[in-house]
């Protein structure tokens, strides 16, 4: 089997306890344990999380501050233009074949060094900006983020040798860009299943249930885009039917306002969809949040994007046993064999052969869908809240 030296450029804190860079951790520990070169080239923030069979190539910190959040920041802007001459470095100094990159800034970062030094570049996609970037109050007014947004949902994509799609649903946003069918593929984020497999969350039910009733979990962060008020909505809904029901949200980037926010009202292939699924736990989604789900077998989807849909939901696989079980032993099953990392580093690899014109024995075609060593000082439709009922 071939073995290639891999950039991958993460724009965002690295490694980190959600969402994208959880997602670049277990894909560049995944493709590093078949035998590639994998260098991180990311910011300098980080959870202290070990990082297995992989090099970290950081930029210098800018600031006093290390706390790490989600969303556009003049902080993080600077971080990407210390990008640019880190990844031209690391290219040069490790004989890079190919650079992977992941979130918008990444891309432009890895287009850019791809054209100096015509190495290949590989763009992650696993959002649009539209539905995203206006949501946050980084850029004002309103009508200027909007506009920021679709600039770059249609120059991004044009930078990369090849697109790696996230979902079918953000491949063909991809195609209503005008980019080509041949030059963009679906591979979906990943999970481990075996983390879950001896996991015990006794403890949580005695914690957060201690009544016995009903423990609705959502993991991932608070941000607006995520959807969280359908959710918030819903469950008070949901509890004057099952007062004895408990919601919990859980997130590693929680800011005082989210707490503020949420407790003033309580009385999405998003990586939390992939744990639900792994654990084996009854999923209830916006349907436009789980495109690769399927309705009564392996999670139950509500149509219309409500508050009062979500609660109806919700209810109903808490009042029958039998479709909870069906659900939970169907979504587990579902994940092996197509959303768990060793599948998916094997259709990576017959990536990255097609686009260095390398021949792969043992791969799929490329149509088809130790602790970290470290140098130097990554949604399309919202909403995407998407409980688990365990």
């Amino acid at each position: 089997m071939a073995t290639f030296s891999i950039a991958m450029v993460a724009a965002c804190p690295f490694p980190a306890n959600h969402g994208t860079p959880a997602a670049i951790r277990e894909m560049s520990e995944a493709l590093a344990r078949r035998g590639h070169s994998i260098r991180v080239v990311t910011y300098p923030l980080h959870d202290d999380i070990p990082v297995r069979g992989v090099a970290i190539d950081r930029v210098s910190h800018v600031g006093w501050n290390r706390g790490i959040s989600v969303g556009p920041s003049y902080r993080r802007l600077i971080f990407d233009l210390l990008l640019a001459p880190k990844l031209l470095q690391v290219v040069r100094e490790h004989q890079i074949e190919l650079i992977h990159t992941h979130n918008y800034e990444a891309a432009l970062v890895g287009g850019f060094v791809g054209w100096l030094t015509g190495v290949p570049v590989i763009y992650n996609a696993i959002n649009t900006m539209i539905s995203e970037l206006p949501s946050f109050a980084f850029v004002r007014p309103r009508a200027l983020g909007i506009g920021l947004a679709r600039m770059l949902d249609y120059v991004v994509p044009r930078i990369a040798d090849l697109i790696v799609a996230d979902t079918e649903e953000l491949r063909s946003f991809l195609l209503t860009q005008g980019i080509h069918p041949e030059r963009v593929i679906t591979i979906p984020s990943g999970v481990w299943p075996e983390m879950f497999a001896i996991g015990d969350g006794s403890h949580i039910r005695t914690r957060f249930a201690p009544e016995g009733g009903p423990l609705i979990i959502y993991t991932g962060t608070l941000d607006q885009f995520q959807g969280v008020d359908y959710l918030m909505a819903a469950f008070k809904i949901v509890q004057k039917r099952q007062p004895t029901a408990s919601l919990l949200l859980v997130g590693s980037t929680v800011k005082r306002a989210h707490l503020l926010k949420y407790k003033k009202m309580a009385s999405g292939i998003p990586t939390k969809l992939l744990n639900y699924m792994a654990t084996g736990n009854a999923i209830v989604s916006f349907k436009r949040s789980a495109p690769i789900l399927q309705h009564g077998e392996t999670a139950f989807l509500v149509e219309r994007a409500t508050a009062e849909s979500l609660a109806a939901g919700i209810l109903a696989v808490l009042g029958d046993p039998v479709l909870a079980r069906r659900l939970r032993t169907n979504v587990q099953k579902f994940v092996r064999g197509r959303f768990d990392w060793p599948s998916i580093a094997v259709k990576l690899e017959a990536v990255y052969a097609h686009v260095l014109n390398r021949p792969q024995s043992v791969l799929v075609p490329p149509k088809l869908p130790d602790a970290s060593l470290e140098t130097g000082t990554r949604k399309l439709s919202k909403p995407l809240a998407n409980p688990t009922i365990p």
